[in-house]
């Protein structure tokens, strides 16, 4: 970053525990087309990008400011909706890194779904007949989407097999 002709003078020593961090994580290595031999990173533009990121300017933050930031970054870039919003001027480290990680937690939702099922059959005729209102709202809301979702499942099947018998 030192030699880039844009950056080179906005480097600081706070940037080698960052650097250090980048060519410790294979994927960021990948992304950026590290080059062991020359030491350098030959992705021009995602290294411009992740200078910029390092050092913003007058319109947008910096949007890295540790190696912590970095591990994060590793998983954003794996997620091509969350590194459109790393890209976005207009978006944070922190919004980028929410999507990862909404996205982990949908993957979850088949045992949280069976839990929940174990839970309702498991409870007692007396607990039935005392829900409160809050209870009630969280059964009613829980119908609501799981028709929701199989109806979009239903309607995703009879397309695929739709084109299937085209």
């Amino acid at each position: 970053m030192a030699k880039d002709s844009e950056y080179g003078e906005l480097v600081t020593p706070d940037f080698y525990a960052i650097f250090h961090e980048v060519v410790g994580q294979p994927k960021l290595r990948d992304w950026l087309g590290w080059d062991n031999s020359e030491y350098e990173l030959t992705d021009s533009n995602n290294r411009e990008q992740l200078y910029f990121w390092l050092t913003g300017d007058a319109d947008a933050p910096k949007k890295i400011t540790s190696y912590g930031d970095i591990r994060d970054l590793k998983l954003i870039i794996e997620n091509p909706d969350a590194l459109s919003a790393m890209q976005d001027d207009d978006q944070s480290l922190a919004d980028a890194l929410a999507i990862v990680k909404s996205e982990a937690k949908a993957t979850k939702w088949l045992p949280n779904a069976k839990a929940a099922l174990v839970s309702l059959r498991d409870m007692s005729l007396e607990t039935m007949e005392n829900l409160d209102d809050d209870g009630v709202q969280v059964l009613t809301s829980l119908k609501e989407k799981s028709s929701a979702v199989l109806r979009a499942v239903n309607a995703a099947r009879s397309t695929d097999e739709d084109a299937v018998s085209d």
